[in-house]
This record gives C-alpha cells, sequence and structure tokens, in this order.
C-alpha cells in the first residue's frame, strides 16, 4: 500500500510502499477515504524543533482520518466490516496520550491517515 512517511530525520516526507498491518484479536484494519493535514503533519514535514525532539522516525504519519473497516480481529464485537470510522481518538492509555500528544501514542494505529490502510486497537474505535 501508498503511504507518506517520515524516513529521515530532516524536512520531508516520502511516499513509498509500505506493507498492509496485520491486525491482532483486538484491532480493526481500516481503508481510508479522506485524510487531512493538521499543525503536527507540518511541523513533521518540516522537521522543526519540536519535531526533532518528539517524533520517532521512521513513522507514517497522519492521524485525523476518516474510512472504513475491512477486516476484525476475532474478538471485536459491536463493529462490522463496511462501517465508518474515524482515525482521531485517544487511547488515554499512555502518558503520550494523556498529554494530548495524541499522534504519537504507541497505542494508534500502526499506519496512519497518509495510508491507504490502517491498523487501530478496538478500545480506538
Amino acid at each position: 500500500m501508498k503511504a507518506l512517511v517520515k524516513t529521515k530525520s530532516e524536512p520531508g516526507l516520502c511516499l513509498r510502499d509500505e506493507p498492509v498491518p496485520m491486525i491482532g484479536p483486538n484491532d480493526v484494519l481500516i481503508r481510508v477515504k479522506k485524510t487531512g493535514i493538521c499543525g503536527t503533519d507540518l511541523h513533521i514535514f518540516r522537521w522543526d524543533e519540536w519535531a526533532r525532539r518528539t517524533v520517532p522516525v521512521p513513522m507514517v504519519v497522519d492521524h485525523e482520518f476518516a474510512g472504513e473497516i475491512v477486516d476484525l480481529g476475532s474478538a471485536v464485537q459491536g463493529l462490522a466490516c463496511g462501517q465508518r470510522v474515524t482515525g482521531r481518538r485517544p487511547c488515554n492509555r499512555n502518558a503520550r496520550s494523556r498529554r494530548s500528544q495524541r499522534t504519537l501514542s504507541p497505542c494508534r494505529a500502526t499506519n496512519k491517515g497518509w495510508a491507504s490502510t490502517s491498523r487501530a486497537h478496538l478500545l480506538n474505535t
């Protein structure tokens, strides 16, 4: 799948092929339909001081997207393939998420809005 990735600790992003993420029993696979650009994305693209000290590299960027569920983990209940979802909610299970650095939460989708497919944990959908 195509994804915009921060591949190096320098300004810019790279469009490259990435593997479709595997889902676990509590995950859903989301086909991204629409995405937005926010201030965090601009910091990462410009590679300013904040981004240099905060963003892990490599990383598929963006966290504001909408799409539809295309696959469900075996333990997922109450959701269905074809259901529309967004990718903005925090997990609140780690310090970064609780400090409103939700984009960088390790519990967030492994591939984000600038990828054609994203995996999200059930607590984030």
